[in-house]
């Protein structure tokens, strides 16, 4: 699967929740013009998306050709002849979920889906040809569902669904449409088929719920107060002292030892350090920042390994919004080298805390436009 590499600046509006959740996007999460020119400058993005508290000072010098989208505050139409003269490929209103989806669409080629998901681990019956399966599910929407493992059944299949979890139950016909794979498990798109208004209501509803359920602040406004942010507010925790001792044993064995077996959350978590994190894990680095990333990356992943998405509150969720601010600071005058590695941990920690389980796209993208439009 490709991965379109994107770098955000500040956040990204009410799209943040979406794009956290991609399997199919490298980002790297810029909190200041200088981490943003840091990343440019060594490994350019497809796409920038920039809130207007940086757009000025991210546009300036920019690579010709690079598409920028400028989410524009409530007022910020009235300035949008300056962002287009600067350089902006497209503007687009803060506030506008489906408007950045499009403009992400347009200018990458990755495609997005309308209606919101939520992930799903119930298990219930599903139909296929006359022979019930009992599978589980990853996630829902008021137009289809995934689940995982489902036998007897090609793209175009129609199935049958018996959502027993609803309130009153429902049996809904669909089709598959289809397939992905997530942990090594193959998973099967399904999209709903004569649905009624009742259903389409019901289905509705209840993602409200599940959104409701999963209230982690939301990730805006992460350049608000950066001062006030500290890296004396994240204190080591002897809870992953074991698994950073996996960690380094697995990534810095010694000659002619077995190293240990890790479980595959804390594999996941080894593919993704970086280099100032490795050096923390082998106690030679200098930048203190990086032991307490590795230390909320530990207990993110821990605490999704053992109860899922739920497992990940608001609290949780604020600490990694603290954190990611606290790394800003940490980033004041430091090489350009360390501030692209900054981008790359606080985007990892984001992505832990707020991308759950998607199934990913099995066709291909297709080729975006040379041009965006510029969209209100």
């Amino acid at each position: 699967m490709t991965s379109i590499p994107l770098l955000v600046c500040c956040d990204a509006g009410a799209a943040g929740r979406e794009l956290l959740a991609r399997r199919d996007m490298v980002l790297r999460w810029a909190l200041t013009p200088a981490e943003a020119k840091a990343v440019v400058a060594a490994d350019p993005p497809r796409l920038l998306l920039v809130r207007e508290d940086m757009a000025e000072d991210v546009l300036r010098g920019l690579p010709a050709g690079l598409p920028v989208v400028v989410l524009l505050e409530p007022d910020g139409w009235g300035r949008h002849h300056r962002y287009a003269q600067a350089g902006a490929t497209a503007l687009v209103r803060a506030s506008n979920r489906e408007r950045i989806l499009e403009a992400v669409s347009e200018l990458t080629g990755l495609a997005f889906r309308v209606f919101p998901r939520v992930p799903l681990s119930e298990i219930f019956a599903v139909s296929v040809d006359g022979a019930v399966h009992q599978l589980e599910g990853a996630e829902i929407s008021a137009s289809g569902i995934a689940v995982r493992n489902l036998p007897g059944a090609r793209v175009g299949t129609r199935v049958t669904v018996d959502l027993d979890f609803m309130r009153p139950p429902r049996q809904l016909t669909a089709m598959v449409v289809r397939f992905g794979q997530d942990d090594g498990q193959s998973l099967a798109g399904l999209t709903f088929d004569a649905l009624t208004e009742e259903d389409r209501v019901a289905l509705v509803e209840l993602i409200r719920e599940r959104e409701a359920m999963w209230a982690l602040p939301e990730p805006e406004n992460l350049t608000a107060d950066l001062g006030t942010y500290t890296l004396d507010l994240f204190h080591h925790t002897e809870d992953t002292r074991i698994f950073k001792d996996m960690l380094s044993s697995a990534l810095f064995p010694v000659a002619g030892a077995l190293g240990p077996r890790m479980p595959s959350w804390l594999e996941r978590v080894a593919t993704s350090l970086t280099v100032i994190e490795k050096e923390a894990l082998r106690g030679v680095s200098e930048h203190t920042f990086a032991s307490a990333s590795i230390d909320l990356r530990l207990t993110l992943a821990h605490a999704r390994a053992g109860g899922g998405d739920s497992a990940v509150g608001s609290g949780m969720g604020q600490r990694v919004l603290e954190f990611s601010r606290t790394l800003a600071n940490e980033g004041t005058g430091r090489p350009a080298d360390i501030l692209r590695q900054i981008t790359e941990i606080r985007a990892a920690l984001l992505v832990d805390a707020y991308g759950h389980r998607r199934l990913p796209m099995a066709n291909g993208a297709p080729t975006p436009p040379a041009v965006a439009v510029n969209q209100n």
